[in-house]
């Protein structure tokens, strides 16, 4: 067969895969609610540019890029599906690169399918129907491997590919500071490889790329001061490095927790390094540059990782903040596989990858929601409410994404008070005491003191515990249960203010056992 055919048939493979992966996160995209990162992200961008910037930099505390670059995308429509169709644009873009980085790092497999994996994987069909920049983050990290191969590892480097790796480069670090790793350790492959004149033409384009970050720097200091000011829990070096291993074998074997499978994947990585280290051992070939880039890339942006562990907590390497650690890990493994296997077992790899990520997505999306399920709870409320019964809704920036979907005739009161929209302090959604809950229901009761409670699922934050148990109490003591529904992580439920409850300026016990007078607010 010739070459000719080979390549027509593997573009028609790769529109296949992203066909496919079209085909499933469209609908998705259409279908599922809004999450409140989207909703933050539709605030931030809602607004005209300069406002994006200034949101941006001061409220989400991330580079201006991909809000100013979506606030002239929803120019043309400002929809929650319209956004999210950026993210698609995105993955589909990321799946037709990686195609790319295949042929050139992994030259034994289908193109196809090493597409075709990044296609089905969770974590791109997350990014894909999220509002939010982790979608541009991960093209961005496929591109900057391209064009760093062709730029500088290639056999015959094109200075075109190192014009484009340094706008790349800048247009990265505008978008996703994590991803200034990824500069890092390709500068470090080159020393490795010994790459002199390379590393000349590399360090050149980081100086250029340096002087244009120049003017964000001081301010992405000042974010991560910011960040790392809120007690979050920081990890020793055991415990980080444990975290990025775990999340590193979840982006290449996801599973879902509720079956025997997370076990398997628990012993497959315990055991896969060990043995492809042996088997490395027994080669009596040396490691190719395809092989030697993807690990030393993987291996120094896993570090990265360790570090942001340590330094800023677990809340930093859950999997939307590890995007850009996915392609250079799935790299890295089936070059790995490769050299110890040879193209067998790289495919092999990616087989079982496929299959996994595949049972995973249709197990998670199977509800056709997303955390807080806001649709149904929307839909749920309107059925069965009635005028001047007030929806209290705890943790107050769950809001945010349930007002999108509501248009019911009651007021939406976030608890304990509404969320800043200048700085995001998760501390203001603290609930301390039980008097907070009667201070947001004064004057907004009627003769009947129904209300509607509307709650999701609430976990400590960068450390900060949001106490739903004084919620919980409050009820349980003070108030009759008329109606009690669960949905997706979030649960509403129709709610009587018992008499003995009082009113705003009740005298009730606070959380730490005393008493407090608190006044209503107007």
């Amino acid at each position: 067969m010739s070459l000719g055919v080979c390549r027509s048939r593997d573009w028609l493979l790769l529109a296949a895969v992203i066909l496919l992966h079209l085909a499933l996160v469209i609908p998705l995209a259409a279908a599922l609610n809004l999450w409140v990162d989207e909703a933050y992200t539709l605030q931030s961008t809602g607004d005209g540019l300069a406002h994006a910037v200034r949101r941006a930099v001061n409220f989400e505390l991330q580079p201006p890029f991909y809000f100013v670059l979506l606030t002239l995308w929803r120019s043309m429509n400002d929809s929650a599906f319209f956004a999210r169709l950026f993210s698609i644009l995105c993955t589909g873009s990321t799946i037709a690169v990686t195609a790319s980085l295949a042929r050139r790092y992994l030259p034994g497999i289908r193109p196809a399918l090493a597409a075709a994996v990044v296609g089905l994987n969770p974590l791109t069909v997350f990014a894909a129907v999220e509002a939010r920049f982790y979608a541009l983050a991960l093209l961005l990290s496929a591109l900057l491997l391209l064009l760093f191969h062709d730029g500088y590892v290639s056999d015959k480097p094109s200075p075109v590919a190192r014009l484009w790796y340094t706008l790349a480069a800048v247009v990265a670090l505008y978008t996703f500071y994590f991803l200034g790793f990824l500069l890092v350790a390709c500068g470090a492959a080159l020393l490795v490889l010994q790459r002199r004149q390379a590393i000349r033409s590399y360090l050149i384009s980081m100086v250029v790329v340096g002087a244009l970050f120049a003017p964000l720097a001081l301010t992405a200091m000042r974010q991560v001061g910011s960040v790392g000011s809120v007690g979050m829990g920081r990890q020793t070096p055991t415990e980080a490095g444990a975290l990025v291993w775990q999340a590193a074998w979840r982006q290449l074997l996801p599973v879902s927790q509720e079956n025997s499978l997370p076990a398997v994947r628990g012993w497959v990585s315990r055991l896969t390094l060990p043995l492809v280290m042996v088997a490395a051992l027994l080669q009596h070939r040396r490691p190719t540059t395809a092989v030697l880039v993807p690990l030393i890339v993987g291996g120094i942006m896993s570090l990265f990782f360790v570090l942001v562990a340590m330094r800023l907590g677990s809340d930093f390497v859950r999997p939307q903040h590890t995007t850009v650690l996915y392609i250079p890990i799935l790299l890295a493994m089936l070059a790995l596989l490769q050299y110890v296997g040879r193209a067998r077992a790289a495919s092999v790899g990616c087989i079982a990858s496929f299959v996994l990520a595949g049972a995973y997505v249709l197990q998670t999306y199977a509800p056709m929601a997303k955390l807080g399920d806001w649709i149904r709870v929307s839909h749920y409320i309107q059925r069965y409410e009635s005028d001047s019964t007030p929806i209290l809704v705890f943790k107050a920036e769950f809001v945010l994404a349930l007002e999108y979907h509501y248009a019911g005739r009651n007021v939406l009161i976030p608890l304990p008070k509404p969320t800043g929209r200048e700085r995001y302090d998760p501390k203001e959604e603290v609930l301390t005491d039980e008097a907070e809950i009667l201070v947001a229901l004064s004057e907004r009761l009627d003769a009947r003191r129904q209300f509607w409670l509307v709650t999701a699922q609430t976990q400590p934050f960068r450390g900060i515990d949001f106490h739903p148990e004084i919620l919980e109490q409050f009820v349980e003591r003070h108030c009759r249960v008329l109606r009690d529904e669960s949905f997706v992580a979030s649960r509403v439920r129709l709610l009587e203010l018992l008499p003995e409850a009082g009113s705003p300026t009740t005298r009730i016990p606070t959380h730490g056992g005393q008493s407090e007078l608190r006044q209503g607010r107007p």
